[in-house]
């Protein structure tokens, strides 16, 4: 599926998810009828997240989030849809909502689980970066400490199933300016991603484009600029030569560009990202885009998640 054009796996996928929901959709309306009806519009949603089709998938968030309040189903599918709702939010640009609908998330998923299990732990990773896009850099180190608390309980300090801890951690850090503990979070997960990923996964480019700003903000642009080729090229492949989700590592390219002089294929590169941004019609994203555009140009480059809006 990694090299599978994005609109033939959407369109194809989406239909037959479509297919399921309807066949669910038509039986008894029991709880548990409502809790597969749920899901099937959920999984049908992600489809189109993934690919950052958030319009298309909002509808059918909706659709879940009536059939689980109206259908009594399990705490756990709520919180589903909830953090699925969440997701959604942020993906818009809805900060506040996204932020609201994960805390309600969260707590119906301790109701479900208990508040150490992992998956809690996953969730206040979420629920810290969404405060990180927020600017709510204290809020968003609680929520990511208390997430490594949690698993530090089941896990060792270096088991894999750390390594997205640590690289959110890195996030931070740069989000916060602090390049040196950036650099030995990344630096600490990187060998794990490429060994349980491979160098062409969507997660893997997403770390190196992370790397990328790093170097940008230390000053080694040689080193920056490799690494946002290397992830560009991975989410081309992946999302098309012109999807908006490249958009981040446009921006980023660009920047490095401005620093070593190279003008022309900055403002080419922004144009591009502009063109791919403004074929999303989410008014906040084009809002965002343009403040992150004049900072780049003004020679007031920016790096980390709150620069871009990075889901």
């Amino acid at each position: 599926m990694r090299y599978i054009s994005s609109r033939i796996f959407c369109k194809s996928t989406a239909a037959a998810i479509a297919a399921a929901v309807i066949i669910a959709a038509a039986g008894d309306t029991s709880a548990k009828a409502n809790d597969r009806t749920s899901r099937k519009f959920r999984s049908m949603a992600r489809v189109y997240m993934a690919y950052g089709r958030y319009k298309k998938a909002e509808p059918l968030i909706e659709r879940a989030m009536a059939a689980a309040r109206e259908g009594n189903v399990s705490d756990g599918e709520l919180a589903m849809c909830l953090l699925d709702l969440a997701g959604l939010h942020k993906g818009l640009q809805r900060f506040e909502k996204a932020e609201e609908a994960c805390r309600l998330g969260l707590k119906l998923q301790k109701n479900a689980l208990y508040d150490t299990h992992p998956y809690v732990a996953h969730t206040l990773r979420i629920l810290s970066s969404i405060l990180i896009e927020r600017g709510e850099l204290r809020q968003a180190d609680e929520a990511l400490h208390q997430a490594e608390t949690i698993m530090l309980e089941s896990h060792g300090p270096l088991d894999k199933a750390m390594v997205p801890f640590w690289v959110d951690r890195a996030k931070l850090s740069l989000a916060q300016g602090d390049t040196k503990t950036a650099e030995a979070f990344f630096g600490k997960a990187m060998d794990h991603i490429m060994a349980g990923y491979g160098p062409r996964h969507l997660y893997t480019a997403a770390v190196m484009a992370g790397i990328a700003e790093m170097r940008a903000l230390q000053g080694r642009l040689g080193e920056a600029d490799d690494y946002i080729d290397k992830a560009i090229d991975i989410q081309q492949r992946i999302y098309g030569q012109d999807n908006h989700m490249i958009t981040p590592s446009w921006l980023t390219k660009a920047g490095i560009c401005l620093a070593d002089g190279n003008q022309k294929e900055a403002r080419r590169l922004i144009q591009k990202a502009r063109s791919a941004v403004t074929e999303t019609n989410n008014p906040r994203a084009m809002a965002k885009f343009e403040q992150r555009a004049r900072q780049l140009l003004a020679g007031r480059p920016s790096y980390g998640p709150v620069a871009y809006g990075r889901m």
